[in-house]
């Protein structure tokens, strides 16, 4: 977990996952660039229209969680207020705003439902093999990949650069052929 600067194994005895994920904390703690998934992968083949509805989807997400938030403490409050005083004006003004925050909800709901169909549109373009290859050229994924590929090579194959065997294409992640 990259946020707990913490590396987790299923198996301790896999040198090659482990010393993958060490070159994600370096690249972490020296500020190189850093891996990614497969869902940054998309993102990317998804362009600038599909990014900008991602951004607005995570906007809408902490939008509804909230207001769910807030409904529910006001819903905890004008729970505790004695049915005898319901009809004081303080009651009615939370009960109102428990009204204006559900229709609220469910605008921000059937936005968020339009801008998932735009995203399952574009989606719908992309091919898994595209994401895959997209992936393996993320610069630190390309970079841990090749030190886990370093790892089994033996010293007279340790400095051998295959520049034609580059996912990214240019010097600097250059990988090592393991022959």
């Amino acid at each position: 977990d990259p946020n707990e600067k913490e590396i987790a194994l299923r198996d301790l005895s896999d040198k090659s996952t482990l010393m993958h994920e060490v070159q994600h904390a370096i690249q972490d703690v020296e500020g190189f660039a850093k891996g990614g998934g497969q869902a940054e992968a998309r993102s990317f083949l998804r362009g600038k229209e599909g990014r900008k509805y991602e951004q607005e989807l995570k906007g809408i997400d902490k939008t509804l969680s909230n207001l769910l938030l807030e409904t529910q403490h006001m819903r905890m409050r004008y729970g505790e207020i004695p049915q005898s005083e319901r009809e004081y004006e303080y009651a009615k003004e939370l009960f109102r705003g428990i009204n204006n925050n559900e229709k609220l909800y469910a605008d921000f709901s059937v936005l968020r439902d339009d801008l998932q169909k735009k995203l399952f549109e574009i989606d719908k373009k992309i091919r898994l093999q595209d994401i895959q290859d997209t992936y393996k050229k993320i610069h630190g994924e390309a970079e841990a990949r090749n030190v886990e590929t370093r790892l089994n090579l033996d010293d007279k194959f340790r400095v051998k650069i295959v520049k034609d065997n580059n996912p990214v294409g240019d010097d600097y992640h250059a990988w090592i052929r393991n022959e």
